[in-house]
């Protein structure tokens, strides 16, 4: 996770950039009322915060972050920050409301607080909020190869959990985005063979992307490859494996997308509807509280 601002080491400075007394002339007074922000505390615990979370610390971090967010409750980059500690923590609503919160006082004028949102989506199981994001994502950043990989990571997590619709459409998008990335031309000939397409038009394409991981010497991706055409060719099941025991809960309907309101404000249910993977196939349900 990239830090989306510089380390926070003037504790001089108001929200990131303004004077503490830059409203504070001879002709005025400073404010007898302690209603002013500790900008010095806010910026010792987001720092702190972003330090716990760099060590993957992140029930550590947790607290720093709301911390420095009860200080200083308009800055974006925290809310941001914030939402992927909590999605590390698995706290899926939670980190949901926090990154729409994020993109709105973004303004929506920035990549990044998006990209973590579709991220989070994604492990939800929201595939239509989640493209929504990557789309803004692709409008916002002209970094080719990094919206591809946005992309393939979608279509991998939607095959993962045996959905297929527009899944071949995602990874054509991810070719054109960056066409010497040798695993989207393999996802793309494995997202064939799933949903069953011409087989021999799928394997052509993992060979496609076999020859260039060859040509870049990437061992890993050319026995992956090399695996996934034999399957291809011999009819087998393609999709990509799922861990036993892995789970997700569902989010309320008010977030599932961009809400109109101040986020922050929208209450999350005390009990959510958790799914998890059985190892033999299908998925348990429970309502249970978000932690």
């Amino acid at each position: 996770m990239k830090r989306l601002v510089p380390s926070l080491l003037l504790p001089v400075l108001l929200s990131f950039g303004t004077p503490l007394s830059a409203e504070i002339t001879p002709q005025t007074k400073a404010p007898q009322k302690k209603t002013q922000v500790p900008v010095p505390e806010a910026a010792k615990a987001y720092d702190q915060a972003y330090a716990e979370m760099q060590k993957k610390a992140y029930a550590t971090a947790l607290p720093l972050y709301e911390k420095a967010l009860a200080l200083t409750p308009d800055r974006a980059e925290i809310w941001n920050e914030y939402a992927i500690c909590l999605r590390n923590l698995r706290r899926f609503p939670a980190a949901v409301r926090a990154g729409w919160r994020a993109i709105q006082l973004d303004g929506g004028k920035t990549m990044q607080p998006w990209n973590a949102q579709a991220n989070t989506l994604m492990e939800v199981h929201e595939w239509k909020a989640a493209k929504a994001c990557l789309e803004k994502v692709e409008a916002l950043h002209k970094d080719g190869p990094f919206v591809a990989r946005g992309w393939l990571n979608l279509v991998f997590r939607m095959m993962a959990a045996g959905e297929s619709e527009g899944i071949v459409d995602l990874c054509r998008r991810a070719t054109n985005l960056d066409p010497g990335n040798s695993l989207a031309w393999i996802d793309l000939g494995q997202a064939q063979a799933f949903v069953r397409i011409d087989a021999k038009e799928a394997a052509g394409n993992i060979e496609k992307g076999l020859a260039l991981a060859e040509q870049q010497k990437d061992a890993p991706r050319v026995k992956y490859a090399t695996q996934l055409l034999k399957n291809v060719k011999a009819g087998e099941v393609i999709a990509p494996p799922v861990a036993p025991g892995r789970s997700w809960q569902s989010i309320p309907t008010t977030l599932q997308n961009l809400p109109e309101a101040d986020a922050s404000r929208i209450a999350l249910l005390p009990a959510v509807d958790h799914h998890f993977t059985l190892a033999g196939g299908g998925v348990l349900s429970m309502a249970l509280p978000e932690t």
